[in-house]
């Protein structure tokens, strides 16, 4: 394939399930289809979960009338697929799965970080430069979708959250996202843009007290699991 995909899965018999036939009921295959939908969104979503104060702008991502999305949530939620408490929308076995996801991401970040340990190491102690990866291999090298639009390898993840820490590396990776989805903006290597500007505006974020908003706007992607709520 010329360009990496990234999907989902989920059960075979999904459209079985006793809640999901409940939904089917009322809404139809439609209402199966904007389920989905919704999760996709939910995936998305910093912390897995929408803000209940922001259903219209739910509605409008979704090509939908609010009202007839409200109904739909409603429903939703009180079968039990979807939960709304504190002030946000969530569902509880996207975050199970995603708890999943998220550990082995961590896995690779930190087995990448004690590689780049090792090698300094080395060359350290050799007091000779370790021969630069090929053309070839870095072409070969995978490539994860961290957060929308923003593909670091997991060596490269593993360095910057060695480098400025967990919290301010989302931060980074979310205001490079923004700026791409906003200005149309391609990198040829998205690591080199974040070490090149975004550093320096994380800096100035921390300073002016701004990267708290992170939590509450940057959007989290990679490969969702198969589910059924």
């Amino acid at each position: 394939m010329a360009k990496e995909a990234y999907y989902f899965s989920h059960d075979a018999n999904a459209r079985h399930d006793d809640r999901i036939l409940e939904l089917r009921s009322e809404f139809g295959w439609e209402g199966y289809g904007l389920y989905w939908a919704i999760v996709e969104t939910l995936r998305d979503c910093s912390n897995y979960s929408y803000p209940s104060n922001a259903r219209a702008g739910l509605a409008l991502s979704l090509s939908i009338d609010k009202s007839k999305l409200e109904h739909f949530l409603n429903t939703a939620i009180s079968l039990g697929l979807f939960i709304e408490k504190e002030g946000a929308i969530y569902s509880e076995s996207l975050m199970r799965r995603m708890e999943d996801v998220d550990a082995k991401r961590r896995l690779r970040a930190e087995a990448g970080r004690k590689g780049g340990i090792a090698k300094a190491k080395l060359k350290h102690s050799s007091g000779k430069s370790l021969a630069k990866p090929s053309k070839e291999k870095k072409e070969k090298e995978s490539k994860t979708e961290y957060t929308t639009s923003v593909f670091l390898t997991d060596s490269e993840y593993g360095t910057l959250v060695e480098k400025h820490g967990k919290e301010k590396t989302d931060w980074m990776l979310a205001k490079l996202s923004n700026h791409k989805l906003a200005s149309g903006k391609s990198y040829k290597s998205d690591y080199g843009a974040i070490n090149s500007w975004v550093v320096d505006a994380a800096d100035k974020g921390y300073r002016s007290k701004l990267l708290p908003a992170y939590s509450s706007g940057a959007i989290q992607n990679g490969p969702l699991q198969g589910m059924i709520m």
